[in-house]
C-alpha cells in the first residue's frame, strides 16, 4: 500500500508523462475497469498476487515498439529500442571456437596460455580490432541495453517499418503522417481525475482536437474478411469498454477545464492546444487497427457514441466503478475480496436440449 501512495501523480492532463511512471500509478485505467466488471475477485487477487513471470511476448513486444514509432517518432523510437544484430549482414564473421582458431593460426598469433574461447577471442581483439566477432558484437549490444532500452530482432524492426510504410500509404493517414509518426497532434496523453471518491486514469495514444486516435495492432489466427476479423477482435477484447471509460475521463476533464479546475502538467504542443482539445463537448473516437501478421493493412474504425453498444458499455463501466466502491467498503482497497457464499442452483434452462446425447 505504501508502495502505491508512492507513486501517485497530480490529477490532472499531462503531456509527456513516461509510460511506466503512468503505469506505476494505482488510479483504475480502462483495463482494470474491465477486469473488475467481468470479474472482481480475480482482479483483486491479480493486483494483490501479481504473477512473478515475464509475460512480455512477441506480440506486446511488437505493439509497444510499433507504439512507440508510430506515435513518438522515429528519435524516441531509437531511444527506446535497439535492434538486435543480424549474423548475416556481416562479412568474414567468426563465431565458433574453431573459427576462432584458424584466424589466429592464420594470422600468426600464438594461442599457448589461452584456455577459453573468450581468452582467444581476446587475442583476436587485440591483433587487429577490426575483425567482426560474434561473440563480442553480442556484447556490445548487450552492453547497450541500459534502463528504459529494450532490444527488438531485425525481424521485428523490419515488420515494423514495413507497417508504417503501409500506413503512410493510407489516402487518410498520409495527411497526418510524417517520417512514419504522426503529427499535429499530441501522443500518449495522459489524464488523473477522481470520480465519486475513486482515482482513475486514461492514456490516450493520439489526440488531435475533436478527434481521438486509439492504435491496436492485431494478428488474426486464420484469414477472414477484414471487417469481421476486427468487428471479432473489438468483441473479444471488449475494446468498446475502453472506448466508454476513454470518453468517461475526456467529458470529466472537460467539465474541470470549463471550470478552471483542470491542472496540466508538462508541455502541450502548441500554446492553444488544450483551448481547441475542449472547446467541442464530443470527440470523434477512431481505432487505427494494424494487422501485424502478413500484409499489414491498416483499416479506421470510428465508435460513434449514439450506438446502442456503446451506451451498454458506458453502463459497464459505471457499474465496474459502483462494484469497485462496493468490494472496497465490504473488504477494504488493499485486502482479498471473496465471493458471495450463494450455492448456485441449476436447472433445465442451464443445459442445451440436446445435453447427453452426443458425446
Amino acid at each position: 500500500m505504501a508502495a502505491a501512495l508512492a507513486n501517485l501523480l497530480p490529477l490532472g492532463l499531462h503531456f509527456g508523462l513516461a509510460d511506466d511512471v503512468y503505469h506505476a500509478d494505482p488510479a483504475l485505467g480502462s483495463t482494470d475497469l474491465k477486469a473488475v466488471f467481468l470479474d472482481a475477485i480475480q482482479f483483486q487477487f491479480d493486483r494483490l498476487y501479481p504473477a512473478d513471470t515475464n509475460d512480455e511476448t512477441y506480440a506486446k513486444l511488437w505493439g509497444s515498439a510499433f507504439h512507440a514509432r508510430s506515435l513518438e517518432g522515429r528519435n524516441v523510437f531509437e531511444a527506446k529500442y535497439r535492434i538486435e544484430p543480424d549474423p548475416k549482414t556481416f562479412k568474414n564473421l567468426i563465431v565458433t571456437d574453431a573459427d576462432v582458431k584458424l584466424w589466429l593460426a592464420e594470422n600468426g598469433v600464438s594461442t599457448r596460455g589461452t584456455k577459453t574461447k573468450a581468452d582467444r577471442v581476446k587475442l583476436i581483439r587485440e591483433a587487429d580490432p577490426t575483425v567482426h566477432v560474434w561473440d563480442v558484437i553480442k556484447a556490445q549490444f548487450e552492453d547497450s541495453l541500459t534502463d528504459g532500452v529494450t532490444g527488438i530482432t531485425a525481424k521485428m524492426a523490419k515488420e515494423i517499418a514495413l507497417a508504417i510504410e503501409w500506413m503512410g500509404r493510407h489516402p487518410k493517414l498520409a495527411g497526418v503522417m510524417m517520417d512514419g509518426a504522426f503529427f499535429g497532434g499530441a501522443p500518449e496523453v495522459s489524464l488523473f481525475y477522481e470520480h465519486e471518491g475513486v482515482r482513475l486514469k486514461c492514456r490516450f495514444d493520439y489526440v488531435f482536437p475533436g478527434l481521438f486516435v486509439d492504435l491496436k495492432s492485431f494478428r488474426p489466427w486464420r484469414p477472414r474478411e477484414m471487417r469481421k476479423t476486427i468487428i471479432k477482435a473489438i468483441r473479444d477484447f471488449r475494446y468498446d469498454l475502453q472506448s466508454a471509460a476513454y470518453r468517461k475521463g475526456f467529458a470529466k476533464a472537460r467539465e474541470l477545464y470549463l471550470s478552471g479546475n483542470l491542472a496540466i502538467h508538462g508541455e502541450p504542443p502548441t500554446s492553444n492546444f488544450v483551448d481547441l482539445l475542449f472547446q467541442k463537448d464530443q470527440i470523434q473516437w477512431l481505432w487505427l487497427m494494424v494487422k501485424a501478421t502478413g500484409a499489414p493493412t491498416s483499416t479506421l474504425i470510428e465508435f460513434p457514441d449514439e450506438l446502442l453498444v456503446f451506451e451498454a458499455a458506458a453502463r459497464e463501466i459505471e457499474q465496474a466503478i459502483a462494484i469497485y466502491k462496493s468490494m472496497v467498503a465490504q473488504f477494504g482497497e488493499y485486502k482479498d475480496w471473496m465471493p458471495e457464499p450463494d450455492v448456485i442452483v441449476l436447472d433445465d434452462s442451464d443445459f442445451p436440449t440436446n445435453f447427453g446425447i452426443y458425446s
